[in-house]
């Protein structure tokens, strides 16, 4: 029997995009699907046109509740998957009609608990591009530990962080140890993939976009905000108190993560000239590196441009 791939996909106020990501899925060449639409409460039309689908179509299921964010929505749909794979598509994007028949059949030759694919940037039909992939092979097979160290030394490469781009084993999500997604934050990915990771034997990562990623002017990750700033700084430090407490063994990738993340959002926050709005949260997280990379004598990680790094964050960053 062909296994079942159970699609969450949340939706809220989306009435201008969801038409086409709907029918991106009910065009897979792959049809054994369970297609779980999540109205997040929206205020819109989203709703009805999910309604709408799902009368004509048996394979969909629709769930109405109150509006609690997309990692509540995803988390809903978690908890009424009945597929042996779980797939996610942001509401206001779509899809390859080969990619649910692509990553199964990846995921079954290599007995993987999670598949990861490239993906476009897409803002518009004339402004389409591939994203460079962190993992530059075609195709490239981790352990899921391996994967996670590679993820850190990597400093959250955002096609690894996020799950839209994946296929995973449902026991990746709903197994022994259950992952969910922390409500209430817009960047709900940092705080989960790297339990995903953990969760997994055998990590797959192929350089063929099957999604596409619509970045539009409205979107949570277009936006440089406050809660932005502070839910990056916060995963960042959940994620090294998570892992340094249950996975000591990853602590030389963590301790050049740390310096590194450090740096990079103290990059990006220069860039957007806002460096005065956010200095409270980057001193915070500064104290917290550097408490954390005190002791590197023993990481064999750390060089000497790390030394000189961790030197110009103490004095200078």
């Amino acid at each position: 029997m062909e296994p079942l791939i159970s699609i969450i996909v949340p939706i809220y106020n989306v009435e201008q995009y969801v038409d086409k990501c709907i029918q991106s899925i009910l065009n897979q060449t792959y049809q054994n699907l369970e297609i779980i639409l999540v109205d997040d409460g929206a205020t819109d039309c989203s709703g009805s046109i999910a309604d709408s689908y799902a009368a004509k179509d048996k394979r969909i299921k629709v769930f109405h509740k109150e509006n609690g964010g997309i990692s509540d929505a995803r988390n809903y749909g978690l908890d009424h998957v009945t597929g042996d794979y779980i797939l996610f598509v942001d509401s206001d994007d779509f899809i390859e009609n080969i990619m649910c028949e692509r990553l199964l059949t990846v995921a079954n030759s290599s007995n993987a608990d999670m598949v990861s694919c490239n993906y476009y940037i897409y803002r518009g039909d004339d402004d389409i591009r591939i994203h460079t992939m962190s993992v530059q092979d075609d195709k490239r097979t981790f352990t899921g530990m391996d994967m996670l160290r590679y993820y850190l030394l990597k400093t959250e490469p955002f096609d690894l962080n996020v799950v839209w781009n994946k296929i995973f084993k449902v026991e990746v999500f709903n197994g022994i140890s259950p992952v969910r997604f922390p409500k209430g934050r817009i960047q709900e990915e940092n705080f989960t993939i790297f339990k995903l990771f953990l969760n997994c034997q055998v990590v797959v990562t192929i350089n063929e976009p099957l999604y596409y990623y619509v970045q539009r002017a409205g979107s949570i990750m277009a936006n440089f905000s406050r809660r932005f700033m502070t839910d990056t700084v916060e995963s960042h430090i959940y994620m090294n108190d998570y892992l340094m407490e249950r996975c000591s063994s990853v602590k030389n990738e963590l301790q050049l993560y740390l310096l590194n993340s450090y740096v990079e959002l103290s990059r990006r926050v220069c860039a957007n000239k806002c460096k005065k709005e956010y200095n409270d949260l980057l001193t915070q997280y500064k104290h917290y590196v550097l408490a954390h990379t005190v002791d590197t004598s023993h990481n064999s990680l750390w060089k000497c441009k790390q030394y000189i790094k961790r030197v110009l964050v103490k004095l200078y960053y």
